[in-house]
């Protein structure tokens, strides 16, 4: 996960590309309880994050808010009480690009410090 960290979210031309799903196995590898779910028939990364209350995770979704908004990059969050689901696709291309990936990592850094 490291390696993702590292990387920068892009919005070039160039880099909007799906992943082929070989790539996107490979990637759900370093990112742990990751997975795979379709919305609107679209694939996207995703993962339920436990937490204590309802207020831990409003302050993880606001985050996971500002993170996105620094990267153009915006993901579906599902606030509940003790959990925030979160998925990442990429809604313009319609699955999974390198840019999700990255953002997911970031929203386990984010957690893993929380």
């Amino acid at each position: 996960m490291d390696d993702l960290l590292k990387k920068k979210v892009s919005h070039l031309t160039e880099d909007k590309k799906l992943l082929d799903q070989s790539s996107v196995n490979i990637y759900l590898q370093s990112l742990a309880g990751w997975s795979i779910q379709k919305i609107d028939e679209e694939q996207a990364l995703y993962k339920s994050f436990k937490l204590k209350d309802f207020s831990s995770s409003v302050e993880f979704a606001q985050k996971i808010c500002d993170i996105a908004n620094s990267n153009d990059h915006h993901p579906r969050l599902i606030v509940n009480w003790g959990k925030l689901e979160v998925y990442w696709w990429s809604h313009d291309m319609g699955g999974i690009n390198t840019n999700d990936v990255i953002m997911a990592a970031q929203t386990e850094n984010i957690y893993n410090k929380t």
